[in-house]
């Protein structure tokens, strides 16, 4: 059998349209986002709700169908299963959902600064007299305790910017899946 029929090969060129649904969602968050940063916070969560419970199925539905081709694809749906529970969970209680997991991603964020910036700077001191570089692990843990600080310190601003944030991150990884799901099409139509 060649290459060109292989099974998965052959299952990747008919999920194309899955690939390309989900890199319009994240565009279409991304540009929500990055347009439209002060739109109320509970919006902002509705549309992490939709996406977690859209994508859920997606999952879900391509773990299943590929089932014979991956060891662990029960894992696979017990993924998909999360984003849908959280997705609907995000629909009951838009408001709750919103304060927690804002509140949440802020002060973890900003632990995991503080924790980094904190061994950066240790390890950076201590090795100061055996490497001329330990200066950038210095630099950079200050950088990320102050990032760390200012977390805390204005959670409000910190928001907007992971909003910012999220919404840079969501047109990349959007348009990286509208890149894939072109190179799978044509993979599909020269079959």
């Amino acid at each position: 059998m060649s290459i060109d029929q292989s099974p998965e090969r052959r299952l990747l060129s008919n999920l194309w349209w899955l690939i390309l649904l989900r890199g319009l969602i994240l565009l279409a968050i991304g540009i929500v986002f990055l347009a439209k940063p002060v739109v109320p916070l509970t919006l902002t969560i509705l549309f992490m709700g939709a996406y977690w419970f859209i994508d859920g199925i997606l999952t879900v539905s391509r773990f299943v169908r590929e089932r014979q081709f991956i060891r662990y694809w029960g894992f696979g749906v017990f993924i998909g299963a999360v984003g849908i529970i959280a997705g609907l969970v995000v629909f009951s209680r838009p408001v709750a959902s919103a304060l927690l997991t804002t509140t949440f991603l802020v002060y973890f964020l900003a632990f995991a600064a503080l924790i980094s910036g904190l061994t950066s700077l240790t390890t950076g001191i201590r090795a100061r007299k055996e490497s001329a570089n330990a200066w950038t692990m210095i630099i950079g843990g200050v950088v990320s305790v102050v990032f760390g600080l200012l977390l805390i310190s204005s959670p409000l601003y910190s928001i907007m910017i992971l909003v910012k944030g999220l919404g840079v991150i969501a047109l990349l990884v959007g348009l990286g899946h509208l890149g894939y799901a072109w190179r799978v099409w044509n993979l599909a139509r020269s079959a």
